[in-house]
């Protein structure tokens, strides 16, 4: 019987499926006490990406480029820029 190999896409889209399964799973058992606090609004969460000082500023750049390899909507990073930043 002859040995298959699996295509790189077929890898890939495994791979994927993997990682969010993984990541499901972590958000949905994740116990509250360990979340960021506060009520999940807006200004909660900026308050809490104001808090990381420049790393908030790094990981923006990072998302950027990362959006240059990964088809994901840049509006999302745009706006969460906008927020965090301020025109």
């Amino acid at each position: 019987m002859p040995h298959l190999k699996p295509s790189p896409r077929a890898f890939l889209a495994l791979l994927v499926f993997g990682v969010l399964a993984v990541g499901s799973l972590l958000w949905w058992l994740w116990p509250p006490e360990l979340s960021l606090g506060g009520d999940n609004t807006m200004e909660d969460v900026v308050a809490h990406s104001r808090a990381c000082g420049p790393w908030t500023t790094r990981g923006s750049i990072v998302l950027m480029v990362v959006h240059s390899f990964l088809p994901f909507p840049s509006e999302l990073i745009t706006l969460a820029n906008d927020m965090e930043f301020e025109p």
